[in-house]
């Protein structure tokens, strides 16, 4: 039988062996040797992990910088964008005077009165047409139209001037018609029918 020859082999060996143990030395380094092995096996176990959480970290690190770079990227062109737009600020303010996008009736009246008022001209009507408080629902990107109609007795130069001036409003306004007429005395009767213009956005569409 295989057992009675194995145990006589193992009393053998522990007989050979264990006199090895009690050298200072070898017990030394076998200790020495069992401590390494035994620091290195645990030590994966305990590495790995933290090894695994640094590689994440490092690659968050480098999402974050690559994110940052992009907001500075866009920070960059938002400054820039805004530069642009404050050197053409004053020329967008000119032309939405000129066009507005709503019809600014009493914007319009006030500059008219105050025009006439310059020119010692005496109205007698002054109306606008019928006014569109909202963008129509289906308007396009075009523009409105604000109709006027003014009657009044001036002198000929203050006619003259007065058309002039409002010809050269900051806001678009043209004249359509023009008639004048004699009157007694030295005053003549002028009748204009005109426009000013709105520029509908076509939020409708």
């Amino acid at each position: 039988m295989a057992v009675p020859i194995f145990y006589p082999r193992l009393r053998y060996y522990y007989r050979t062996i264990i006199p090895l143990f009690e050298k200072p030395k070898v017990a030394a380094y076998t200790m020495l040797t069992l401590s390494f092995f035994t620091i290195a096996f645990f030590g994966i176990f305990a590495i790995k992990p933290t090894l695994a959480t640094i590689a994440q970290l490092k690659k968050q690190i480098e999402d974050q910088k690559s994110v940052l770079t992009r907001l500075n990227d866009k920070m960059t062109q938002l400054r820039t964008a805004e530069v642009a737009y404050e050197n053409v600020r004053p020329d967008i303010d000119a032309v939405l005077t000129a066009l507005p996008d709503k019809p600014q009736t009493a914007s319009l009246l006030e500059k008219l009165n105050s025009t006439l008022k310059n020119n010692s001209i005496d109205v007698t009507i002054l109306q606008f047409s019928q006014i569109e408080l909202r963008e129509p629902i289906e308007a396009s990107s075009s523009a409105g139209i604000l109709g006027f109609a003014l009657s009044g007795k001036a002198s000929y130069d203050n006619i003259v001037n007065f058309v002039n001036v409002i010809s050269q409003m900051d806001r678009i306004v043209s004249i359509d018609s023009l008639n004048i007429a004699k009157t007694e005395g030295d005053l003549l009767t002028m009748t204009i029918q005109g426009k000013a213009y709105i520029l509908w956005k076509g939020k409708g569409k």
